[in-house]
């Protein structure tokens, strides 16, 4: 049987701890998930299990939890700080040994298309590096016997192929061997299996991304985008073409940015204009490689302090927006935006989804008012609020879209 092995038994980064503090790699949000949940449906195909290495110390959340246990993965924990040949090496010695075939698949790391392989063997993969980090290389066996190499030579690194991050093993036995005589060099262990089974590169079809970095977790984020169901995001390196076919809501957002005062504009990505030609509404931004704070809040875990900053500069970029006086020409009754908007699309929801907006509900045991009732005690607690302080307003101030 095959055995699957994310090696996520140490924690990301110093640099990217500080964006969302202590976790293990294939904790990080990808595409409104975490990047185990990518991780595994790649596996899925390829496994009969999949076991998870997690650092001594970290603890799941409880929704964490429940999603591991939906998709079947035991996660075993390895002591912090050691090397990935001694992590190895505690975990398959823990695992059932009827599992006597293994594969292994960096924690920062998804390959698509790992069903392609499903009958290959003694393998490791290999993609076009894009960055000039110390990949280790496939070279032609050296004079001493060598398959694979971390000499890094940074002229020529750029554009050649390295290894990615997934490897297979028919022999588990050999395989731990390999790890113990390695002493904690994983390339060593690679080299020494390969004396006796012949590893051999294999070029995946499916595309690489790597998260192991600052610089590469936000270009990988990119092709994982997530889209509200009105909009479509289309995103480059450097911008974001967001359309639509609701020409009036894009028509408005682009004379948002159209209209908002310079000083404002520090705050915002750069915007770049409406674009023509197209069958529907749109306008293009610069693309701003930034966590969003629902990612941050959601699959996170910064200290109190890092949001009371947080909660400090959204305060800050309010207060300057009241700080606008609009033209007399402008109507600043809000009323309608807080209670006449929401109540017409809880109307059309309802009416979309054939729900009786008066009803009440039960959620995980509470009861609580209707949809139109919890309209109307909201707009009351707004009105209650004080005086309007009429000024540049974002409509939709979420955790979401800061």
């Amino acid at each position: 049987m095959v055995a699957l092995i994310i090696t996520s038994g140490a924690y990301i980064d110093q640099e990217m701890t500080a964006e969302l503090g202590k976790i293990p790699p294939s904790f990080l949000p990808v595409g409104g998930k975490r990047l185990f949940q990518l991780q595994c449906k790649e596996a899925a195909a390829i496994a009969d299990k999949v076991i998870l290495t997690l650092p001594d110390g970290f603890i799941p959340s409880k929704s964490d939890l429940k999603l591991l246990r939906e998709l079947d993965v035991r996660y075993i924990y390895t002591e912090e700080g050691i090397r990935l040949c001694e992590s190895l090496t505690t975990v398959i010695n823990k695992i059932d040994p009827k599992f006597d075939r293994i594969r292994i698949l960096h924690g920062d790391t998804l390959i698509y298309e790992l069903s392609n392989h499903k009958e290959e063997w003694d393998s490791f993969s290999l993609h076009k590096s894009t960055d000039l980090y110390n990949w280790a290389k496939h070279s032609d066996r050296n004079e001493h016997g060598n398959l694979i190499q971390n000499d890094w030579i940074p002229d020529s690194v750029r554009g050649e192929k390295v290894l990615s991050g997934y490897f297979s093993f028919s022999s588990r036995d050999r395989l731990l061997e390999s790890l113990i005589l390695s002493k904690g060099n994983f390339v060593v262990a690679l080299n020494e299996y390969s004396k006796s089974v012949s590893l051999k590169p294999s070029h995946q079809k499916g595309k690489w991304l790597d998260f192991g970095h600052s610089t590469t977790f936000y270009r990988s984020r990119q092709s994982l985008t997530t889209e509200r169901d009105f909009n479509s995001l289309q995103i480059n390196e450097n911008t974001v073409i967001k359309s639509s076919v609701i020409d009036k809501k894009i028509k408005a957002e682009a004379e948002w940015f159209e209209n908002i005062p310079p000083s404002l504009r520090l705050h915002l990505p750069a915007y770049l204009g409406r674009q023509q030609g197209s069958k529907s509404e749109s306008y293009k931004l610069s693309y701003e490689a930034h966590l969003p704070l629902n990612d941050i809040y959601v699959f996170g875990r910064l200290p109190k302090m890092i949001w009371q900053n947080i909660f400090s500069a959204c305060s800050e970029f309010l207060n300057k927006c009241a700080s606008y006086v609009p033209p007399n020409n402008i109507d600043v009754t809000i009323q309608h935006l807080y209670a006449g908007k929401s109540r017409a699309r809880i109307e059309q929801f309802c009416r979309e989804q054939k729900i009786d907006q008066n009803k009440e509900w039960v959620i995980n045991g509470w009861p609580t008012v209707s949809l139109s009732k919890a309209v109307d005690e909201l707009s009351e607690v707004v009105e209650r609020s004080g005086e309007y302080v009429p000024g540049i307003m974002h409509g939709d101030f979420c955790f979401s879209n800061i």
